[in-house]
């Protein structure tokens, strides 16, 4: 996608800056003005990251490497382009929005409240879970722990009805990680 398309460099300045300017700055500099940089829907993130950029990344590999780090209360955050190429970063739900039955043969997917959604309607980046399985286990108060639940990472659509979810628990190793600079690119 076009986030792989161009290199994000900046060698003006040194020192730390908030993590949201440093993704603001990385979409900005977008060469073909494909994306938007209207910035409403970018959540102020403030953790502290380095300025300097010079190891000619992608701007995608630097966005995933910020988005990987979280913030410093150790939330999880999301990153996407949606709707007239607009970025959305913000903190990961911590509230399930689907639900989907292991016990239904259609295997619908519906929002929690029990409305079903159209396949094609289906976001990732939110919580999905799974009410008719392990029943009779205590349900977790922490999403996060409860091992009926998904948190969705991809979507697949296939017309006319076809849906596949990629996800898992979130662990949060990854992103302490990410934070010290010892996975992906460091940012």
């Amino acid at each position: 996608h076009w986030l792989k398309a161009y290199v994000y460099n900046q060698t003006a300045a040194g020192g730390d800056q908030d993590l949201t300017a440093k993704l603001q700055a990385i979409i900005t500099a977008d060469p073909n003005s494909f994306l938007s940089t209207d910035f409403a829907r970018i959540t102020a993130n403030a953790l502290q990251v380095a300025q300097w950029e010079n190891d000619d990344n992608v701007a995608w590999d630097l966005i995933k490497s910020l988005t990987a780090k979280g913030d410093a209360a150790s939330n999880r955050y999301t990153y996407g382009v949606y709707a007239d190429r607009q970025s959305l970063y913000e903190a990961a739900p911590t509230t399930a929005l689907y639900r989907q039955r292991v016990s239904q043969n259609n295997q619908q997917v519906e929002f929690a409240n029990g409305t079903e959604v159209d396949a094609w309607d289906v976001l990732p980046a939110k919580w999905l879970i799974f009410p008719d399985f392990l029943i009779g286990s205590v349900a977790e108060t922490d999403i996060k722990k409860d091992a009926r639940a998904m948190f969705i990472e991809k979507v697949f659509y296939r017309a006319p009805y076809g849906l596949s979810l990629d996800g898992s628990l979130v662990e949060t190793l990854p992103q302490k990680l990410a934070q010290l600079g010892l996975a992906g690119i460091s940012a």
